[in-house]
């Protein structure tokens, strides 16, 4: 639906098109990979303690440069500050989730903490991303777990299909 129009000059009607159809094929993709998202954390009982991502929050360190002053290169690990959780905090749950054969995997501040502490400057979540970008770090990162149970349930590691797919995008990429 057209609401109204622009004066000037306009794209050719088939660039319009074709943004057009872009823009809802994205829209439709996206969607469909949120509900997948959904459905796979939903499946394998996948939460996060909101008491313990604001705790997580707060030690997270207030100032953190990439690059040494002056330089282009990275901070190293060895200089980079920790996580800054009190020692009673520690033991508090912080998120888990189910795995394929009925484990459960609970994970506390303080394993979050020492996973934290080992990641490189780059991997880490940063306090000016705010709360939702610790939680939507952390999310994908355990994701990436959910998503691989998913795939062995649906047999994805022997499908022949899947696998000539996955080698052509490999050579894609190294291409």
């Amino acid at each position: 639906k057209i609401e109204g129009e622009k004066q000037g000059k306009r794209p050719p009607l088939e660039d319009a098109k074709a943004k057009i159809l872009d823009a809802a094929r994205n829209r439709i993709v996206s969607g469909l990979q949120a509900d997948l998202r959904k459905r796979v954390e939903k499946k394998f009982n996948f939460v996060i303690h909101e008491d313990a991502l604001l705790k997580c929050y707060e030690g997270l360190p207030k100032s953190e440069e990439m690059f040494y002053p002056g330089t282009k290169d990275p901070v190293k690990r060895e200089d980079l500050q920790p996580l800054d959780i009190p020692t009673v905090d520690r033991e508090l749950p912080f998120y888990g989730y189910t795995t394929r054969e009925g484990d459960e995997r609970l994970y506390t501040l303080g394993d979050y903490k020492t996973h934290f502490d080992n990641m490189s400057v780059f991997q880490r979540p940063k306090r000016a991303q705010m709360l939702g970008g610790l939680r939507q770090k952390i999310t994908e990162e355990i994701g990436k777990v959910l998503m691989d149970f998913e795939a062995r349930d649906l047999d994805y590691y022997e499908d022949e299909g899947v696998l000539l797919k996955v080698n052509a995008r490999v050579e894609e990429m190294m291409v």
